[in-house]
């Protein structure tokens, strides 16, 4: 394993201890990492934790990457551009995704009721392996460089 997977992966974990959502912590933690230059529009996530707005839909985690992955590929003057690659993009990490968690709904993901101990461990360890996920898939991907 990488560097830059060692470090997504406990960053993801240690955003998501300090208090901030799944999504939120995803983005915080790539932002930090790649120098994404998002800061305070980290906002545009904080309403995909706990599913969409706690109704246990699409998981924060998730959302958090494929907004990650716009950075990398999303068309930054729509119409203007393909969408053909981040399309490709986020398909492709949608489909892992699914293959490590087998669902993407918050709900059966998280396992626990929300705001108990059991679940927030639960969403600890999820946030922490979507980041070392995704941080693979972006080496895979060419996207950042093996450290």
């Amino acid at each position: 394993m990488s560097e830059f997977v060692e470090q997504a992966a406990a960053l993801g974990a240690e955003n998501y201890k300090n208090g901030i959502n799944c999504a939120e912590a995803i983005i915080t933690t790539f932002d930090k990492l790649c120098h994404l230059g998002i800061g305070e529009q980290v906002k545009m996530a904080s309403g995909f934790g706990g599913g969409i707005g706690q109704c246990g839909d699409l998981c924060g985690a998730l959302s958090g990457c494929v907004m990650v992955l716009g950075s990398f590929g999303g068309r930054p003057h729509p119409p203007e551009g393909d969408r053909a690659a981040i399309y490709a993009l986020a398909k492709g990490f949608y489909q892992k995704f699914i293959e490590v968690n087998q669902v993407t709904d918050c709900i059966p993901l998280r396992k626990f009721d929300s705001g108990t101990r059991e679940q927030r461990i639960n969403c600890l360890k999820l946030v922490s392996n979507t980041a070392k996920l995704l941080a693979e898939y972006l080496e895979e991907k060419g996207l950042v460089k093996e450290q």
